[in-house]
C-alpha cells in the first residue's frame, strides 16, 4: 500500500502525481494499492464579491497611486476560498478525474460547459477536489459535502464580473502543467440557448494562467535559455566548497573553520558561517 497525507485545495498542489508515480514504480508490490486510488477535480460557477474586490482593488489606485501593472497578476493567480452552496451560481461538475494507479506527470485538459442555476453575478470559477480512499469512502472539501474536511477551496477569477440569467451558459476550459505547478482557465459566458437560439450571443470571454500571475525578472529567464552558460555565484562556491570538503577525512569544525576563512566576505560571523555548512551537510553528506 502507498499511502498519501494529501493536502492543497485542489487536489494536485503538493506534487501528488509526481510522488505516486514515483512510489508506485519503487515500492508499491504487485496487486498493491494506492490511497487515494481516484482523484478528481471538481469546478463551479461562483459569485463572491469579496473576493473579486481583492482582485480589483489594484486597478482602484488606492491613496492615489497606479497599481494598474499588478492586475495582471491578480487577475492569474488561485486564490484561497471559503465557499458556502450560497456562493455557487450552478450545479458543480467534474472537471478531471484521475486514477492514482495510473497517473502520469503529462499535462492535464477538460472542458465543462456549466449552466447557471438562478441570477447572479459571475466573479470566477471556483474549485475543490475529491479523493476517494477506498469503495465507500471520499475525502472532500467541497462545500456542498456535510461532513467535508476543514479545509479552503481555491478561486479562479475572471477579469470582470459578469450578470448573468438563469440558465446562461459558462463553458471552461482547464489546462494543468502538474511538473510546474501552472493552470491555466479559459471562460466564455453566453447567453441561455433557450431564449436566444442556437448562436447565443456572447457575455465575455476570459483567458488567465497562474504563469501570467508569476513574478519573474528579466535575469531569471535568461538563465532559462538552452544557450545560456552559466557560472557560479558566490554562493554557489560557497556550497561547492563544503561538498567538497566533505571528504570523509575533516571534522564539521574544521570544515567551518576552512569556508569562514574562504568566504569571509559572505558571512558577518563565525557562526553565520556554521548555520550555512549545517544546512549543507545535513543535506548531502552522510
Amino acid at each position: 500500500m502507498v499511502l498519501a497525507d494529501q493536502i492543497g485545495r485542489f487536489g494536485l498542489e503538493s506534487g501528488i502525481l509526481e510522488y505516486f508515480a514515483d512510489a508506485r514504480a519503487r515500492f508499491l508490490k504487485p496487486g498493491g494499492v494506492m490511497v487515494p486510488g481516484e482523484l478528481a477535480l471538481v469546478v463551479a460557477p461562483v459569485e463572491c464579491r469579496e473576493l473579486s474586490e481583492r482582485v480589483e482593488f489594484w486597478g482602484r489606485g488606492p491613496a492615489g497611486y497606479d497599481f494598474r501593472p499588478a492586475c495582471t497578476t491578480a487577475t492569474n493567480t488561485g486564490y484561497p476560498a471559503s465557499f458556502d452552496p450560497a456562493n455557487l451560481l450552478g450545479v458543480p461538475a467534474r472537471a478531471i478525474s484521475l486514477s492514482l494507479s495510473t497517473a502520469s506527470m503529462d499535462a492535464l485538459s477538460a472542458e465543462i460547459a456549466l449552466v447557471a442555476a438562478r441570477p447572479g453575478t459571475l466573479h470566477g470559477i471556483g474549485g475543490w477536489f475529491e479523493a476517494k480512499l477506498s469503495p465507500g469512502v471520499t475525502l472532500t472539501n467541497s462545500p456542498l459535502a456535510p461532513r467535508r474536511i476543514l479545509r479552503r477551496q481555491v478561486f479562479f477569477p475572471i477579469a470582470r464580473p459578469v450578470a448573468l440569467e438563469e440558465h446562461d451558459e459558462i463553458r471552461v476550459r482547464l489546462r494543468i502543467l502538474p511538473a510546474g505547478a501552472i493552470m491555466s482557465w479559459t471562460v466564455d459566458v453566453s447567453d441561455d440557448r433557450n431564449r436566444h437560439g442556437p448562436d447565443p450571443a456572447s457575455k465575455g470571454r476570459f483567458a488567465h494562467s497562474t504563469f501570467q500571475g508569476m513574478l519573474l525578472c528579466r535575469e531569471d529567464l535568461e538563465r532559462t535559455d538552452l544557450r545560456f552558460v552559466p557560472r557560479l555565484s558566490a554562493w554557489g562556491e560557497a556550497r561547492r566548497s563544503v561538498l567538497e570538503l566533505c571528504d570523509g577525512r575533516r571534522a564539521l569544525r574544521e570544515i567551518e573553520l576552512e569556508i569562514y576563512r574562504r568566504h569571509a566576505a559572505l558571512f558577518r560571523s563565525f557562526a553565520e558561517a556554521a548555520t550555512f555548512v549545517a544546512e549543507v551537510v545535513t543535506r548531502y553528506a552522510m
